[in-house]
């Protein structure tokens, strides 16, 4: 028998123990939960990065364009339609909140309430219109962000959804791009805006990984993506908002267009990924670097009519 003073020394122990254990246990399921490259709606979900099953060969000539570059791919075969330079850096403009919706998605969880602050208020021309002191959720934000390219949605979902603010969700977003293996992609900011001597940068490519990633594992982005309009509707905590997407705007209303985001700034020229669909046959089209705006309605019209034109001679 151990004297009864012993028997509390290892009371005392075991349980100084117990305690140790449970509290290491818990932080690291802290850490666990703030990193990016852990899914918290999934945390068993791999980042399988999409690659391009080869390209059709055509003898049909590719329409003239001005963009700097550009990637049509067959979205059913996975090949390559046609491509120039899809893997140059170039400024991405708002096409980075393809970046920002993924932290929000993998990370925060859309049910997330956000308060807005008027320090995310002072964000550029492009905004939804958010009010000081409203609160949206994490979905709602994302609607704004990537149907209206709410600069205002996408620096509210970054300042007030981590812990350590707008520079921990930008540093989540590079991070993810890492893992995602996206070479060419850079973020400085969530919105896409030019700063004094630098931009987000990324590739046609990239894009094209990026976004077969968001729609494969994200139902809520698929879903987002392919509408043209939607309604925040009033309620205790935000105003009405109206919404629409800028995509078909940059596509020249194309008439089998499903979706897709635009972009543009003075570094970015104007940029736009999107997908049309006719009859069985779907593209997915990504336009970096065109010199205006007519160009890339025009442009984007004839490369969609290329694409399905290649399709159907292929098939």
């Amino acid at each position: 028998m151990f004297p009864p003073k012993k028997i509390l020394i290892l009371l005392v122990v075991l349980t100084l123990g117990f305690f140790l254990i449970s509290r290491f246990s818990h932080l690291n399921k802290q850490n666990n939960n703030n990193n990016p490259d852990n899914d918290r709606t999934n945390p068993n979900k791999p980042n399988q990065t999409w690659q391009p099953k080869g390209q059709i060969f055509t003898d049909i000539e590719a329409p003239d364009h001005k963009a700097m570059s550009v990637l049509l791919i067959d979205s059913n075969s996975q090949k390559i339609i046609y491509q120039k330079s899809p893997d140059q850096q170039l400024p991405i403009a708002s096409l980075t909140k393809l970046g920002t919706a993924a932290i929000a998605l993998e990370m925060i969880g859309k049910n997330k309430s956000c308060k807005v602050d008027t320090k995310e208020l002072d964000c550029g021309e492009a905004a939804i219109g958010l009010v000081n002191g409203e609160r949206l959720s994490v979905e709602e934000l994302l609607y704004g962000m990537l149907l209206n390219s709410g600069n205002d949605a996408a620096e509210v979902l970054a300042g007030s959804t981590t812990k350590n603010g707008r520079n921990e969700y930008i540093a989540w977003m590079n991070q993810k791009a890492n893992k995602l293996e996206l070479k060419n992609t850079e973020y400085i900011n969530p919105t896409g805006l030019d700063e004094e001597n630098k931009t987000n940068l990324s590739s046609a490519m990239d894009l094209a990984k990026l976004f077969y990633y968001l729609t494969k594992n994200f139902p809520l982005f698929k879903e987002i993506i392919v509408t043209k309009e939607f309604v925040l509707s009033a309620n205790d905590l935000h105003r009405n908002y109206y919404l629409a997407s800028t995509a078909w705007d940059f596509s020249n209303n194309y008439p089998y267009l499903i979706g897709g985001k635009s972009g543009n700034t003075d570094k970015a020229g104007f940029c736009l990924l999107a997908q049309a669909k006719k009859a069985n046959k779907q593209t997915l089209l990504i336009i970096l670097g065109e010199p205006s705006y007519t160009d890339i309605r025009k442009d984007s019209w004839n490369l969609f009519n290329y694409g399905f034109e290649v399709i159907d001679k292929n098939n």
